[in-house]
């Protein structure tokens, strides 16, 4: 099957990795060529412009930064796509913007369907990938074997859109996680306890999560905030959950309180960092950092 994907950032990556894999034809095509290069070292080639990489696909896969570059980018290709072809949306966006889309899609002859794509449990060989879809219980039924090729565990969550809400649901939990992490940590180690010993009580207890086990021992325990998903994306996710809550009548003032704190270390310049960066604007308020021993150089522990 000849698949076009247009966007190779941390998650077009990995679905790019996951189709090579299931061996497909993928043509992949970023505004940054050097975000395609793992890919084209896998075996990908690289589309010169957007609309070779859309022209004559089966399949074509949208992983973008926001609403706006998908619905430029979507809509061009919805206008080169051939009809009973597939065009999968995976970019973290809201769900009546995809609902707007399907129904473009459907007026086109090109079945929409949209994914949240969760970077899930971290292995030897990278992170697993979890996926959540969304779109025409009729069309998902279709091409599930072929999706199913993507990651694990997939789901169907309902019409146009739920893949959408599911993800934002899931991103607000783990960034606002992170947020909690980094006030509650430098306060225990502030107090006297290593952060060795509070990640070992924590795994073992009710507290455990995979975002202390599996995740921040990558990035902010060893004190590497290289962009993986950029600290300004997760800015975005949150306020559009927030914005998903205020259309639906609740509130989430905890997130709310997350957004501010991510809003306020990118006034300090760490937008540009890892989300996890965000742990430093707790770090300077109480006189500690979060780095687990044995990621210390010997200057830094004396």
């Amino acid at each position: 099957m000849r698949v076009g994907l247009i966007g190779c950032g941390l998650v077009g990556r990995q679905l790019g990795k996951s189709l090579l894999e299931a061996g497909h034809e993928l043509l992949v095509y970023d505004i940054v060529h050097e975000a395609a290069e793992p890919l084209l070292q896998a075996g990908a080639t690289w589309a010169p412009t957007l609309d070779e990489c859309v022209a004559l696909q089966d399949w074509v896969v949208t992983a973008l930064p926001g609403p706006h570059e998908v619905e430029t980018v979507c809509r061009r290709a919805l206008a080169l796509m051939k009809p009973g072809t597939l065009l999968l949306e995976t970019s973290t966006i809201d769900a009546p913007l995809v609902r707007q889309l399907h129904s473009e899609a459907h007026a086109c002859g090109v079945i929409l369907i949209d994914a949240g794509v969760s970077l899930g449990h971290q292995t030897d060989h990278g992170a697993r990938l979890a996926l959540w879809f969304g779109g025409d219980a009729r069309s998902y039924r279709s091409f599930r074997p072929q999706l199913a090729t993507l990651g694990e565990p997939t789901l169907y969550c309902g019409p146009p859109g739920s893949g959408k809400i599911v993800k934002l649901v899931s991103n607000a939990v783990a960034h606002s996680l992170v947020v909690l992490l980094s006030e509650t940590l430098t306060t225990g180690v502030k107090a006297g306890v290593p952060l060795e010993i509070l990640c070992g009580a924590l795994g073992s207890g009710t507290a455990q999560t995979g975002m202390l086990d599996e995740i921040l021992p990558h990035s902010l325990f060893r004190g590497d905030f290289r962009p993986g998903l950029r600290m300004e994306l997760a800015i975005k996710d949150l306020r559009l959950a927030c914005e998903l809550a205020t259309v639906n009548g609740t509130s989430l003032p905890v997130v709310e309180r997350a957004l501010q704190a991510y809003k306020d270390a990118e006034s300090e310049g760490l937008g540009g960092e890892s989300l996890h960066a965000v742990a430093k604007l707790f770090e300077r308020q109480v006189g500690c950092d979060l780095r687990l021993g044995r990621y210390r150089t010997n200057e830094e522990a004396s």
